[in-house]
């Protein structure tokens, strides 16, 4: 008998010990709700110690509150019932997110049942990265694709707005100074589209931009007037120009494209993401001057320009404002918000050796202060312009390649106004063909990368199995491709990304032809 006692005793405690070993919360309840056995795990989150004695119930599990009542149910039924990535805060405020399950003992006669939950934070923490992860990976295979077919559109435009400007110069004075406003924003709204495309392709972190030294005094001023035309009038934007102009060395359009992220967060901490009962709109400013020495952060090698912007919005909780440059992570409404604003600001500012800091108080606003190096050339190159309404210094004949016939109309429009003769393919076949009918016609040919058929880059090659030295530029709506750079390795004579002024493109063909002279 004393044989059999000890037995017992031995075999409670080597359950004890399997139960303790288990790295989740593990208790039995009957079904009046008392706990008949805990592990070490769950006194842990219950915060009771270990030689606690006081008969303790589910209600003394708080963050059971909400599930009590089922789980009782489901015992007295003999029913198993399982909650899955639920939220839940223990005693000492740590959040975790659990799967609760529980599991009738159907050995006993009595009513009793085992509850599990286990900790799935950190789990689902990773298969959320993995899904963000996949996410990027989809955003980097169709960046440049987008790219290209955004910039192919932005070709056509771009190239009636030049044509537009011309023809303008034909009519009479009054009638000129409205249209050539059109004609401006047309232009402007052009850039800021390549500048988009660009800001999508850096996500991936695969795309080189030029850096020029610019005013960003100018840059802020032409952001803000677009802020004052067509974001929310309940929104007071407040600037005051600085008497010192800044500068800083980078690219004009992808730091635009990051304020005018940053601003638009701004504008919808004031608005939008208040809540229904909130009066909407506030106040949004901007500050520009020059940076105090050390506040990157780091230990300073350059003089910095401090950019701030600072709302009176909802502003960030402190749990969320970790995550804020976190790709895919948004506060707004899934209708409103990608997650992807302050990723690609922070991308950019990145790329231009900057550093960009947020302040934020939940309820009271947000404080963002981008940091960019001042050159230390402040003397900005300037591109000589070409005149437009001037006679054209020379003609020629091109062979004009592209399979979308909006861009054929628009630069073939463009190239005989300035009494160039052109002709026309869609396809890179047609245009080997064409070349091999009228090669001694042709001085030169200006194709597309993408085609149907045969592209641009295998064009090239058999038109160079032709005639050696044939002339020939390439163009395209990707940003970078490794094939035009090896194609100009083997002689091509040029490459124009998508979309280019006309101005551009015709100085880049007397650049070409004045070169074989």
């Amino acid at each position: 008998m004393r044989k059999t006692k000890d037995e017992a005793v031995a075999q409670q405690k080597n359950l004890n010990i399997l139960f303790d070993s288990v790295n989740s919360c593990i208790f039995s309840i009957n079904a009046e709700g008392l706990i008949t056995h805990l592990n070490r795990h769950a006194r842990q989150w219950l915060g009771a110690p270990p030689t606690e004695t006081k008969v303790l119930t589910i209600d003394d599990f708080p963050f059971l509150h909400n599930f009590a009542d089922k789980l009782l149910t489901a015992l007295q039924a003999k029913e198993p019932v399982s909650f899955y990535r639920q939220k839940i805060v223990l005693g000492n405020g740590t959040n975790l997110l659990v799967n609760i399950r529980l599991r009738p003992i159907v050995a006993e006669e009595s009513a009793q049942a085992l509850v599990l939950i286990d900790d799935v934070t950190e789990i689902s923490a990773k298969e959320e990265l993995l899904v963000q992860s996949q996410k990027l990976e989809v955003i980097n295979s169709l960046a440049g694709g987008v790219a290209h077919d955004f910039n192919n559109v932005l070709a056509v435009i771009s190239g009636s707005a030049s044509m537009l400007d011309l023809k303008m110069n034909k009519l009479e004075a009054q009638q000129i100074v409205k249209l050539k406003s059109y004609v401006s924003n047309i232009s402007k709204a052009v850039e800021k589209g390549v500048a988009t495309t660009k800001s999508l392709a850096a996500i991936s972190g695969r795309v080189s931009v030029d850096f020029t030294c610019f005013s960003l005094t100018d840059a802020v001023a032409d952001i803000v007037q677009i802020c004052r035309t067509t974001m929310d009038r309940s929104v007071q934007l407040v600037y005051q120009p600085p008497i010192e102009e800044h500068r800083t060395h980078g690219n004009r359009g992808l730091l635009e494209q990051a304020l005018l992220n940053i601003l638009i967060n701004a504008y919808h901490a004031t608005t939008i993401m208040r809540k229904p009962d909130c009066r909407q709109g506030g106040q949004v400013t901007i500050d520009i001057m020059a940076a105090e020495p050390g506040s990157t952060g780091h230990t300073e090698t350059l003089n910095y320009v401090q950019l701030r912007i600072s709302d009176n919005g909802v502003g960030f909780s402190k749990d969320n404002l970790a995550h804020a440059f976190t790709p895919f992570f948004t506060t707004k409404e899934k209708s409103v918000g990608t997650g992807l604003g302050l990723t690609m600001a922070h991308n950019t500012i990145s790329q231009h050796q900057g550093k960009i800091v947020i302040k934020s108080e939940q309820n009271r606003g947000t404080d963002v202060s981008i940091y960019l190096p001042i050159p230390e050339q402040t003397e900005q190159r300037r591109e000589p312009a070409l005149n437009l309404a001037g006679s054209p210094p020379f003609s020629c004949s091109i062979l004009l390649a592209d399979d979308n016939p909006a861009i054929i109309e628009t630069l073939s429009s463009g190239l005989e106004t300035f009494g160039h003769r052109v002709m026309t393919a869609q396809n890179g076949q047609e245009l080997i063909e064409q070349y091999q009918q009228a090669a001694e016609d042709i001085d030169l040919i200006i194709a597309d990368l993408e085609m149907p058929i045969t592209s641009g880059d295998e064009a090239f090659y058999r038109i160079r199995e032709i005639n050696p030295r044939a002339k020939f530029i390439m163009t395209s709506g990707f940003l970078e491709d490794e094939r035009v750079q090896k194609a100009l390795k083997a002689g091509a004579d040029g490459f124009i990304p998508k979309p280019c002024k006309l101005e551009i493109l015709l100085q880049k063909i007397e650049f070409c032809l004045q070169a074989s002279v």
